[in-house]
Formats: structure tokens, sequence, C-alpha cells
């Protein structure tokens, strides 16, 4: 059993997991991408299909002259796959 603070802070105990949910957005001056709602964990296979359905159609509209990608390191973000990805749609690493 996982220990958990409620809001007065008092210690309570939990039996289960709550389900794992992912929610995943971009902003920018110019606009902000769909949000995409997942659920599960994400890998770099997921993360590249999420950039490719919801990043790159809105930000190729949005800026017709570039845009630049900033992400954290999270796993996804750095893994093998996801930067021949991000060096195959000619962003730099």
């Amino acid at each position: 059993m996982k220990e958990i603070k409620s809001e007065c802070g008092e210690n309570k105990k939990r039996s289960y997991d709550p389900p794992a949910i992912m929610i995943w957005g971009g902003i920018s001056m110019r606009g902000e991408t769909p949000l995409y709602l997942g659920s599960g964990s994400v890998n770099s296979a997921k993360y590249v299909s999420i950039l490719n359905e919801c990043l790159l159609p809105t930000m190729e509209a949005l800026y017709l002259d570039g845009f630049t990608l900033q992400q954290d390191n999270a796993r996804p973000h750095t893994a093998k796959d996801t930067k021949e990805w991000m060096v195959e749609q000619g962003f730099g690493l």
C-alpha cells in the first residue's frame, strides 16, 4: 500500500494505483496545438506519433518560416528513435 497525504496533511493508505493519464500540448506566441489525451506510459514511438499528429500540422501552419521545438530531457524525448525522427524532420539537436 502507498501512503498519500490528504489536503489536511494526514496520511492515508491507498491499496491501488490510479490509472496513468498523459496530457500533451504545445503553446507558442502564435497559437497552440491540439491537446493529446492518452493513458499509460509514453515511449519513443508514442511520443513521435504525438508529434506527428499534434505538433507538426499546427506548427507548420502557424510558422511558415520555421519554428524551434523546446523540450526537456524525458526519456522519450532523448531516445535514439526520437532523435532520428528529429533529424529526419529537420530539427537541430
